[in-house]
This record gives C-alpha cells, structure tokens and sequence, in this order.
C-alpha cells in the first residue's frame, strides 16, 4: 500500500510537521485497528452481547491486533453456527483500510494550514 501526502499547501512550520510524522507509523497502525474493530463488531454473532463487547484492539511493540476477549470466542469463531465471522470481517475490512489510513496521514498536514 502506497500513502501519498500532499503537502501543495502547507505553509505550516516544517519542524512540528516533522515531528508529528514521527507519531504517524502508530497512529495509521491504531486507526487501521478501528477500523477493523468496527466491522469485527458489526458482524459478530449476538446472543448476549458479551462477544461484541470483547472485541476490542490490543498493542503490544509494533503490533496492534483486534480480536474478542472471551474465552468461548474460539469455539464461536471455528465450531458455531457463527463459524468463520472473524475472517468474514477481516476480508470486509481489508478494502476499507487503504482510505482510511491515507485520510488519517492527510490529516497530519491539515494541522499546519
């Protein structure tokens, strides 16, 4: 994937630029993670409600990942008539991620105009 920041306009200050794009790697990392957050969410079996509930992203070094907490998600996502819904999302979510992420990085030159 490919991010292209236009930065025509910007006629902010050039070091604060600089520096906000050191913080960029993880905040397209986190807003990538919302992303499949809200369609892991959107196509989650509901009973309870206990397994949307848990789906929640968590970071570790350079990896972020999203997923349910609870310990009979496995069973939903490979035995129950659910089986797959993880996959299913994350498929869905794959085509949404590329505008999301180069919105985010957009948004760090909209700072400076």
């Amino acid at each position: 994937m490919n991010i292209s920041i236009d930065l025509s306009e910007f006629t902010g200050n050039w070091e604060e630029l600089a520096r906000r794009l050191q913080q960029l790697p993880q905040e397209l990392m986190e807003e990538a993670a919302r992303v499949v957050e809200l369609v892991m969410k959107r196509t989650a079996p509901y009973r309870t409600g206990a397994l949307k509930s848990s789906i929640y992203p968590t970071e570790s070094e350079k990896v972020v990942m999203v997923g349910p907490h609870v310990y009979y998600a496995p069973y939903v996502e490979y035995r129950g008539k659910s089986a797959g819904y993880i996959e299913r999302a994350a498929a869905a979510a794959e085509p949404l991620l590329p505008q999301a992420i180069q919105a985010r990085a957009q948004e760090y030159v909209e700072v400076g105009r």
